[in-house]
């Protein structure tokens, strides 16, 4: 779990050789505006994102089987063509508290 896995676990919550997970974003662009004259945006995301650890090796067979999910949305403030401030929240069936995460850019 963690901002670079997946986000709303806490992180090293599963800790293992073998590690497949996806991350899944929505967005949406839904102003742009100037700041200290220079051009500034903000965006909304929604995520989802699942997947497991192995002890050893990743197991095929396996893939679709013990999944770990989180879940939540977030806001990011575009300074300039590629300055990306990031603030997310997530939850997941596996945490009983809110993970937040501040960040520079999108994870993918």
């Amino acid at each position: 779990g963690g901002n670079n896995s997946i986000r709303g676990l806490p992180k090293n919550r599963f800790v293992g050789k073998g590690i497949v997970f996806v991350n899944t974003d929505l967005r949406w662009r839904f102003t742009e505006f100037t700041l200290r004259n220079k051009p500034a945006h903000l965006v909304l995301s929604g995520f989802f994102d699942v997947g497991r650890v192995w002890s050893e090796s990743i197991k095929p067979g396996e893939l679709a089987s013990d999944l770990n999910s989180g879940y939540g949305g977030g806001l990011r403030i575009g300074l300039g063509p590629s300055f990306v401030v990031a603030l997310d929240a997530g939850r997941s069936p596996q945490s009983k508290s809110t993970q937040i995460y501040i960040g520079l850019g999108y994870p993918f």
